[in-house]
């Protein structure tokens, strides 16, 4: 964009450096990253997910499922960041095993994208 100014002074206007990071409109917006890093008290794990920039706040579903069965679950409603972590805590009589972490990017309409990734936790010892 260009801006010309008195005295045929002119200014290329940039607001990003990256037409990437330009906020996209609701059905544009997609997850690009979810990761599950399990902290090594074994009791709890950070969840970290990455949007594309958005014009309108999009809702999240977080869901933990340990052999297909639901742990633990959230929704972010109208979040205000494309990146974001929340930490989840494991069951507390028996945390170690296989979890899968999944989120779903939702719209008014059902699930826009959901993307999911699979995770240990070690037994350990209180």
């Amino acid at each position: 964009m260009k801006f010309v100014e008195a005295g045929n002074v002119s200014f290329d206007l940039k607001f990003f450096d990256d037409p990437n990071e330009a906020p996209r409109p609701p059905e544009e917006v997609r997850i690009t990253e979810v990761r599950a890093d399990p902290l090594p008290d074994g009791r709890r794990v950070v969840v970290h997910i990455k949007l594309t920039p958005f014009l309108k706040k999009p809702n999240l579903d977080v869901t933990l499922l340990r052999d297909e069965i639901e742990e633990r679950s959230l929704s972010i409603i109208e979040s205000i960041e494309h990146e974001m972590q929340v930490t989840l805590h494991l069951p507390s009589d028996d945390p170690a095993g296989s979890y899968t972490l999944r989120v779903d990017l939702l719209r008014e309409d059902g699930v826009q994208q959901s993307e999911s990734v699979q995770f240990d936790v070690e037994n350990t010892a209180r």
